[in-house]
């Protein structure tokens, strides 16, 4: 161009440079900006708007306001609505969403409507660095212009809400992609076509956030899409019960629990399924107590809880040593009918093993075994931590040896504990007994195990290991 002898004027370098923008080339930018001063021609705001767009990076966000404070005390321009919009996209893409929102702040205080595509340039943005917080603000101020807003905004909202278990987020992300369902739903059937309902990962999703969250209202929104879509009920009561235990209302898991009879799946939830429940209760003694209370409220009231809500509260218990609770607690599932599972005696040895009552450990073994249960892991690494407390390693060793021949796995920790047992008191069958064990199993001793083993002098107990 200059070679032809043309010129380049404000125009042509407002052109170029906007190109740069396109491309995200604040680099180039700069170069441009430098050789059209030195050319004696002065810049003017689109000039600066389209540098500001080329700023994208954490390391352009300084830049952008360095071209900001420059366009006003070195120039002399006014900034445009367009101006401070740019800035806050530059300032958004950079990462600085915080910043990004008070700018954004600034310019609604200031009377002024930004265009929608800038919102949802924050939002892509808050997508791009996982910001479910700037997001939830970005999408409530684009919802008070009244501008039209696409399916997939608020899919993917939901999608980054529930991937970072922000509940609010994800109760307002839901509430919207669920209205926009029944109206696809609605259209479908007028017209003759098919739409199904949510998609399933994506309402496991929901129920996964509130459970972690302890958001009973978005767990109840949450299994009723769920139930509406005609999955199993299974795993939105799961969700509410854990939600609320998670909330720490023991009370209303425990209501919920009897009440889950009424979708068939009460009685096949197991402890695994309901740890929030059994830490909300095995908190402390007064919660276990208030459980119990909730528990025999219910049944006062007509309810017939299951095996399920009797298990949480045996388990709980056992954690925390309320081992005359614990047998209340039996006492009054055996009154009521209630079939007990193996849980319930895992739970049982479990709480009796670790306070050292080696009688009642005894006793429920055996009424485990006539009640036609085999041990599980559990079930051997409470009878294990029994026989180490009583010190009887004639014990330890018939476990560990039925264990293997029933070619049940017993937990590591328990193995552990037996191994450093059978070191201190100078075992070595037993220890050489615990290493085979794990190696049938395919599990090698934990370091600390063997950190034990070297400072006792027995590490050459551990060569099968």
């Amino acid at each position: 161009m200059k070679a032809k002898g043309i010129v380049p004027n404000v125009g042509t370098y407002n052109g170029l440079m906007n190109a740069l923008a396109s491309e995200r080339d604040i680099v180039t930018g700069y170069a441009l900006l430098e050789e059209m001063t030195r050319a004696g021609l002065a810049p003017t705001v689109p000039t600066f708007n389209a540098l500001l767009r080329c700023c994208s990076s954490p390391f352009d966000v300084k830049r952008a306001f360095a071209l900001y404070e420059m366009m006003q005390r070195r120039f002399k321009l006014k900034p445009t609505l367009r101006t401070r919009e740019s800035l806050l996209l530059a300032t958004a893409e950079g990462g600085r969403l915080d910043v990004a929102l008070r700018l954004l702040q600034d310019v609604l205080d200031d009377g002024h409507l930004p265009h929608s595509a800038v919102y949802l340039g924050l939002f892509n943005a808050a997508i791009r660095h996982a910001d479910p917080p700037a997001a939830l603000v970005v999408l409530r101020e684009l919802e008070l212009t009244g501008a039209s807003v696409a399916n997939n905004v608020y899919w993917r909202a939901l999608s980054l809400f529930t991937t970072h278990l922000h509940a609010e987020g994800t109760a307002f992300a839901l509430d919207k992609v669920a209205a926009r369902t029944d109206e696809l739903v609605a259209a479908a059937q007028t017209t003759g076509g098919c739409r199904s309902r949510l998609d399933r990962g994506i309402l496991a999703a929901v129920l996964d956030t509130a459970v972690a969250s302890g958001e009973l209202e978005l767990a109840r929104a949450g299994s009723e899409l769920w139930l509406e879509a005609g999955y199993e009920p299974r795993e939105a009561e799961l969700a509410l019960i854990n939600s609320a235990a998670q909330a720490n209302d023991v009370s209303t898991a425990l209501r919920l629990m009897c009440e889950a009879d009424e979708n068939g799946c009460g009685e096949v939830l197991s402890v695994d399924e309901l740890m929030p429940v059994v830490d909300a209760i095995g908190a402390s003694p007064e919660t276990a107590e208030a459980a119990c209370d909730v528990l025999e409220a219910a049944i006062a009231d007509g309810s017939a809880p299951t095996i399920s809500a009797f298990n949480v509260i045996l388990q709980a218990c056992a954690r925390i040593g309320e081992t005359e609770r614990m047998a209340a607690t039996f006492k009054e599932a055996v009154a009521q009918g209630v079939v007990p599972t193996a849980e319930t005696f895992d739970a049982l040895l479990l709480g009796y093993a670790t306070f050292g009552q080696m009688h009642e450990v005894g006793f429920y073994d055996k009424l485990m075994a006539d009640s036609g249960f085999s041990r599980s892991p559990a079930s051997y690494a409470a009878l294990l931590l029994a026989a180490v407390r009583s010190e009887t390693l004639e014990t330890v060793e018939a476990m560990l040896t039925d264990a293997a021949a029933a070619k049940v796995a017993v937990p590591v920790v328990a193995l552990e504990t037996v191994f450093k047992k059978a070191i201190r008191v100078e075992a070595p069958e037993v220890a050489k007994l615990v290493v085979h064990h794990l190696g049938t199993a395919g599990l090698t001793m934990p370091t600390s195990g063997r950190a034990f083993a070297a400072r006792y002098g027995a590490e050459h107990l551990l060569r099968d290991s």
